[in-house]
């Protein structure tokens, strides 16, 4: 017995344009919303830190 797949799944598979540019914002927005998030962790990281370098050693003015 030939299963036949439905009509209708070829169609929907089939990506048009716009949809394809809307996934690249999408993947992009997000790519960027993760590289933003490791930058932002890092630079507070390295905050972190310089304060509590600071602190352990008071600086005479």
């Amino acid at each position: 017995m030939k299963r036949t797949a439905n009509p209708g799944s070829s169609r929907s598979n089939k990506i048009t344009s716009q949809q394809h540019i809307a996934m690249a914002h999408e993947l992009r927005r997000a790519t960027f919303a993760k590289y933003i998030d490791v930058t932002v962790s890092r630079i507070n990281g390295s905050v972190t830190r310089a304060v509590q370098w600071l602190n352990s050693h008071p600086v005479i003015s």
